[in-house]
């Protein structure tokens, strides 16, 4: 769908479209963590912070898979540039393009592994080797998995009906 039936967006208005879909921790993302066993190890807030900055990095997935290489620049330009000037997402230390960038690298690296389950599974190993969790655990793997691919899939098809000018 990259012709003439999408819409023309801006790239703020783009920026804005892609910080909306990160968007704020929702009752389904509640219900994820309360369904992960105790002894999985990490905290609530961690596991809604790693799933933002998990969330953060589909929606750059998407726009390298969904826009060309023009309107991918403008977009994600005007993403993290808006993100490094929102002062709800800084932690005393680093912002949060800072976490999410280091993040971003982690993630693209392990899509490049072959893996029996598929690049999604990485992704969940990665996710939950960044939330501290005791390690190993299949459930926090699979749930981080599928939230992604979920995630990913919907970012992405949203992202296609944009043409950013």
């Amino acid at each position: 769908m990259l012709g003439l039936f999408r819409k023309r967006v801006d790239a703020e208005t783009m920026a804005g479209f892609l910080h909306m879909l990160v968007g704020e921790v929702s009752a389904d993302d509640e219900k994820h963590f309360a369904s992960l066993p105790a002894d999985v190890g990490i905290t609530r807030d961690r596991f809604m912070a790693e799933l933002s900055y998990l969330r953060c990095f589909a929606v750059d997935l998407a726009c390298q898979r969904a826009l060309t290489q023009k309107e991918r620049q403008k977009a994600l330009s005007a993403y993290y540039e808006a993100m490094g000037r929102d002062p709800g997402f800084v932690d005393g230390r680093r912002t949060l393009r800072q976490e999410v960038e280091t993040r971003r690298d982690r993630y693209y690296r392990s899509l490049k592994v072959p893996h029996p389950q598929g690049p999604m599974w990485n992704v969940g190993v990665v996710f939950e080797e960044f939330c501290g969790s005791a390690g190993g655990d299949p459930l926090l793997i699979m749930l981080a998995a599928t939230h992604f691919g979920v995630f990913l899939k919907n970012a992405e098809a949203m992202i296609r009906k944009f043409r950013v000018v």
